[in-house]
């Protein structure tokens, strides 16, 4: 059947089965946004939409988020893109994540990055000594590489030159939404570890990364992972389209909530600094 979008609904969300927003929306294609705040984790959101003769439902749990309780870096030669690219200087983030609980039951994480680097543009020297330094605008990236963390490998395989292999589910699909489970834990504890290209091109760079963690349910996981395969679907080769599974009654997609720890990182190549003399 062909999902058709709705511009005329009835909304109204429950926490922990007490309503917190009831509202009629006359969508002119713009998202409609939903205030939620003092939301903690466990807490059972349910969210049912009316219009028309239609109905769907959904309801998910606030998730628990992980830890990051320390992060290491090293230098290190590896492929962004597996196919293309010969190996470049990277940064390998090495993120300490501890599970916030002592439970048995298996947790799903996504990680994203975002980096923003910049480098030396122009300096002013007054009377021998650096007194101003410009930088470039800073310009903001998302691409890392995974090829190395047995977590976010884990549904695809790569060998030691970053390439994939044959594995059981699937040829060739990426984790494209870097999703992984606790089942990598140990004692608690796992260390991601992510490869963040370095900007060589020139002298005196920085770059400020912050890498953000979200605890995500189980449906959301399964979810993601069956985009990824949509996402490289070909009729000709396979039988049948990715099954894409969903926690809503009435509808399509799924209602999800996610829980996040970040943290920020300055990777710090400048060598001058204002005050240094100059010849």
């Amino acid at each position: 059947t062909e999902a058709l979008p709705v511009r005329e609904y009835d909304i109204c969300l429950d926490v922990n089965g007490k309503e917190v927003h009831r509202a009629s929306v006359k969508n002119n294609g713009t998202d409609y946004i939903v205030p939620m705040e003092g939301l903690h984790p466990d807490d059972r959101i349910h969210i049912d939409v009316t219009a028309e003769n239609l109905h769907a439902s959904a309801e998910a749990i606030v998730p628990q988020p992980a830890s990051i309780v320390a992060i290491d870096t090293m230098s290190v030669m590896a492929k962004t893109f597996s196919w293309y690219s010969n190996p470049s200087p990277h940064t390998r983030y090495m993120v300490k994540l501890r599970k916030p609980n002592d439970s048995k039951a298996l947790q799903y994480y996504r990680v994203e990055m975002t980096r923003s680097h910049s480098k030396v543009s122009s300096f002013s020297i007054e009377n021998g000594i650096i007194d101003k330094i410009t930088f470039t605008e800073p310009e903001t990236d998302t691409t890392f590489s995974y090829a190395n963390d047995p977590a976010l490998t884990e549904s695809e395989a790569v060998d030691q030159e970053g390439m994939s292999v044959s594995f059981d589910w699937l040829d060739g699909i990426k984790n494209k939404y870097h999703v992984f489970r606790s089942s990598f834990f140990k004692d608690g504890e796992y260390t991601l570890m992510i490869d963040i290209p370095q900007e060589v091109t020139t002298y005196n760079w920085r770059q400020d990364v912050n890498i953000r963690i979200y605890g995500i349910s189980a449906i959301e996981y399964q979810y993601l992972l069956a985009l990824s395969a949509f996402k490289v679907y070909d009729p000709d080769i396979f039988s049948g389209e990715p099954i894409m599974p969903t926690n809503v009654e009435g509808g399509a997609g799924i209602f999800c909530i996610e829980s996040v720890s970040e943290i920020n990182y300055l990777e710090d190549h400048v060598t001058m600094k204002v005050g240094d003399p100059h010849n």
